[in-house]
């Protein structure tokens, strides 16, 4: 399979296109699809995001492995299935369905989730499920961003944000992971920049300034 950088491109562009019946972008938040197509092997390629596939009928077979390990079970409408970031999926649907995709990009959401943990949890080790399972808190993010595209302007991409971090924090919980409090000091993302930058220009003088940018902060 070709390699294409986000599963909007791979959907619009790839074999699946004429499956798409929608597609809503919140900016740079994160991408969301829905196809209808009929049952059959849905190969699709690894993408830098992670991806959330809800199911919107249910009532048929699904087998494969999303990253999290080999499941086949009897779908059911609302059930929501992982792919891990940089996974191909491998996936067999008995019987025509419809589904929406949420891609959270690995390059957006990652510091997010790293300074929120500590460092503790990334979008690679969100990889807890085999097959299907049901959080009544992240089908309500999911109804709402999905709601959210229709509106424009920043305070429907803050509002869409606010969604992300909700459905990712409940991925952690899920995965055992612990988002403690704050604690003070730089991120892990911006830390870990930063000591790069001094390290590149290890003979030069760096103001305040350029490691504040570095580290986007004032």
């Amino acid at each position: 399979m070709p390699a294409y950088s986000s599963l909007t491109e791979f959907c619009c562009a790839g074999p699946q296109a004429s499956y798409v019946r929608g597609l809503k972008s919140l900016g740079a938040v994160l991408d969301m699809l829905e196809l209808a197509r009929p049952g059959g092997d849905v190969c699709n390629p690894a993408v830098p995001e992670l991806v959330l596939v809800q199911d919107m009928l249910g009532g048929w077979r699904t087998r494969g492995d999303s990253g999290g390990g080999p499941f086949d079970v009897r779908a059911e409408k609302g059930n929501i299935y992982l792919v891990a970031p940089n996974f191909a999926p491998t996936i067999n649907i008995s019987t025509h369905h419809q589904i929406r995709k949420f891609a959270f990009s690995t390059a957006q959401w990652e510091g997010v989730l790293d300074e929120a943990a500590g460092g503790g949890c990334s979008l690679e080790s969100l990889q807890f499920s085999r097959g299907p399972f049901r959080s009544q808190a992240i089908e309500s993010a999911l109804r709402n961003l999905w709601t959210l595209s229709d509106e424009e302007g920043a305070p429907s991409r803050l509002l869409a944000r606010a969604a992300g971090c909700e459905i990712l924090a409940e991925l952690c919980r899920l995965s055992g992971a612990s988002l403690g409090p704050a604690r003070g000091g730089l991120a892990p993302w911006a830390k870990r920049r930063c000591l790069e930058l001094m390290r590149e220009r290890l003979a030069e003088d760096i103001s305040l300034d350029e490691l504040a940018a570095e580290a986007r902060l004032s």
